[in-house]
């Protein structure tokens, strides 16, 4: 990967105050029919993505924060064949989900649904945040433990709890 790629992939944010994230991605639906059918195709492909999982591993998930190290485990076995663009793109929509289930289940938090699936975020409305599962998952691929899921995972603990 040229320095330059490192350098815009680097910059993708994972974390943004609510006003950031509108300014850059959109406001998004954050209620409404069409939001609670996108919501729910989430929680089905989270589903979908822990079973391909458990298929295609031998990685224990344990539908807890433990798996945010499990997933970068799994990213690391991926650096030695690098995924290409669309498998890339499959993948981070897929982890990303299931990575947004365990945060939502475990800190709270209500999917901001946007028409590019790449940036649909949780919102901590009492903090003004948003927190971006897949743009996480794509860091982690693309600049390895530099941009661990788990650091991500603990970073947004952190701020959460302030």
């Amino acid at each position: 990967m040229t320095d330059d790629i490192q350098a815009a992939v680097a910059k993708i944010p994972t974390l943004l105050e609510r006003a950031q994230a509108e300014a850059l991605f959109g406001a998004g639906e954050r209620e409404g029919a069409a939001w609670l059918q996108r919501a729910n195709e989430l929680a089905d492909q989270a589903d979908d993505t822990l079973a391909e999982i458990h298929a295609s591993f031998e990685a224990p998930l344990s539908e807890s924060e433990d798996d945010f190290a499990t997933f970068d485990l799994l990213a690391e076995g991926w650096n030695e064949q690098p995924a290409t663009e669309e498998e890339l793109a499959l993948i981070a929509l897929g982890w990303g989900a299931y990575l947004g289930e365990l945060i939502r289940n475990a800190l709270g938090g209500q999917w901001v649904i946007r028409a590019d699936a790449e940036h649909v975020s949780l919102s901590f409305e009492r903090l003004g945040m948003e927190f971006f599962p897949v743009h996480a998952v794509i860091r982690r691929f693309m600049l390895g433990m530099d941009a661990s899921l788990e650091a991500e995972y603990e970073r947004l603990v952190e701020t959460l709890t302030r």
